[in-house]
């Protein structure tokens, strides 16, 4: 489980300075693979932004890192959100508004409302993304549905941004089918 705030992996250059990311810590907390194919470590197989917390899927051999890798791409991968928005979202039903040019799509689920004194109503929702584009769910929270996710200041869409509170997004689930021989599916 991936905490808020850490960075999935450590890509050169894309950090401003040296933060512990989770790919640096994964080999403290993971038994190596004994198979003939094992990864010198373990590695994250999604992305996952630094804000989110939740479950990220790790391969441990060449076999499972390629395998997860056509998973995701084809779509066999189901992970689903909680977020809390601002604004009032009354209907369940499925986003379909490309971002950047590619066909993005979003099964969103509208559950309860609650007054604030700050931001009027919020509401929770449940977010499963068929397609995996960058800020995705944060974006067609903003822009398709008119509600941006409480503390996102990259995306407010007319809102005031609440700076300092956190990002309320969070991954609730992921489920796979593991790339072991037995292929069975497994969900965290």
């Amino acid at each position: 489980l991936k905490p808020a705030g850490v960075h999935a992996m450590s890509w050169t250059g894309t950090l401003k300075r040296r933060e512990l990311c989770l790919d640096d810590v994964l080999p403290l907390v993971l038994t190596p693979s004994t198979a003939p194919d094992a990864l010198a470590a373990p590695l994250p197989r999604h992305r996952l932004d630094a804000r989110v917390a939740g479950p990220v899927v790790v391969a441990k051999t060449r076999r499972a890192h390629v395998l997860l890798g056509r998973a995701f791409e084809d779509g066999r991968v189901s992970k689903e959100y909680g977020a809390l928005v601002v604004g009032r979202v009354e209907r369940s039903g499925i986003v379909d508004a490309p971002l950047d040019g590619l066909e993005s799509r979003t099964i969103v689920e509208a559950g309860e409302t609650t007054p604030c004194a700050v931001d009027g109503v919020l509401t929770t929702l449940s977010l499963r993304p068929v397609t995996g584009r960058r800020h995705q769910l944060r974006r067609h929270c903003a822009e398709a549905l008119d509600a941006p996710i409480l503390g996102d200041d990259l995306h407010c869409s007319g809102v005031a941004p609440r700076k300092g509170i956190g990002l309320f997004l969070y991954c609730r689930s992921v489920a796979f089918e593991h790339p072991s021989e037995d292929a069975r599916t497994i969900a965290c």
